[in-house]
């Protein structure tokens, strides 16, 4: 037979008594708790059936699973979690790399600074900008050093095919007062005065190396360039020794002839002598009726 319960046995598990929710016995063997009514953890209850277990707290992870630590639960609720915004540096700050500007644009700086490099280096810095080229084009840079320039390096090819003579203006600047020449000739060597303005007076030795001057070539330079003080001829075979003669001045302090096959050992020797007397008569005649 079945038995049949009346309505008052049908109870509901959880009854309330005097304000206060008596919960049944828990199958995992934690008893019976008393929670205040209204509270969150009785009104989650009230309708639980006794099958279903408190709820607990879940199980902690391995060490070396649990998740890390993050800023704010450790360095407490009151961290500002907001986007960080532009810090503005101090003020102290700003005028170092205005400073470090204008020292590589001083020119009293650079007058310093510039005479430490070599003469290799001092070209590759005169590209840098215009007050380093300004301040390195300065003649002081460049004393003693003497360029060397060839035949194919004293004319551009111009779009129609003809050649126009290069501009020895920054040569200029430098104040270069030496030069050597490869491989020039005669028209070479009128253009190169003609286009340098200090060859007249300003450049002090010449050095030509395995050139074609001939005999009226030579005797246009000594005469055009009256400041010229050192002629060195290496491998110049077209001019002769009377030319090198009628061409030469009282001017000249040096004189090298090296691998000229027109011109011999003994006529140096003779025009050394003869150079030698020369002098000697202008500083007596100078000696007597100036003095």
């Amino acid at each position: 037979m079945l038995n049949m319960s009346t309505p008052s046995d049908l109870k509901s598990p959880c009854v309330t008594r005097n304000g206060m929710v008596k919960l049944p016995p828990q199958p995992n063997g934690l008893g019976s708790a008393s929670i205040t009514k209204g509270t969150p953890a009785a009104k989650n209850r009230l309708c639980q059936s006794s099958s279903v277990p408190t709820i607990l707290p879940p199980p902690s992870l391995p060490y070396h699973l649990e998740p890390l630590p993050t800023a704010a639960s450790l360095l407490g609720p009151d961290l500002d979690t907001s986007p960080v915004t532009a810090i503005k540096a101090p003020l102290w700050q700003f005028p170092k790399p205005l400073l470090e500007r204008q020292l590589v644009l001083d020119e009293k700086v650079l007058n310093r600074l510039l005479w430490y490099f070599t003469t290799a280096e001092k070209c590759i810095l005169a590209q840098v900008c215009k007050t380093w080229r300004k301040v390195l084009y300065q003649p002081k840079f460049w004393e003693g050093v003497t360029p060397i320039l060839h035949a194919k390096e004293l004319y551009t090819i111009l779009p129609n095919g003809e050649k126009e003579f290069v501009s020895l203006q920054a040569f200029a600047l430098r104040g270069f007062q030496s030069f050597c020449l490869v491989g020039v000739s005669d028209l070479d060597i009128c253009e190169f005065i003609d286009n340098y303005p200090l060859s007249k007076k300003g450049v002090k030795s010449v050095s030509l190396k395995r050139s074609t001057i001939t005999d009226a070539g030579l005797e246009v330079m000594l005469e055009q360039m009256q400041g010229l003080m050192h002629l060195e001829l290496s491998g110049c075979n077209d001019f002769t020794e009377a030319g090198l003669w009628s061409s030469l001045n009282a001017r000249l302090t040096s004189l090298s002839v090296s691998d000229c096959i027109n011109v011999a050992d003994d006529a140096i020797a003779i025009y050394i002598y003869i150079y030698i007397y020369i002098y000697i008569y202008i500083y007596i005649y100078i000696y007597i009726y100036i003095y």
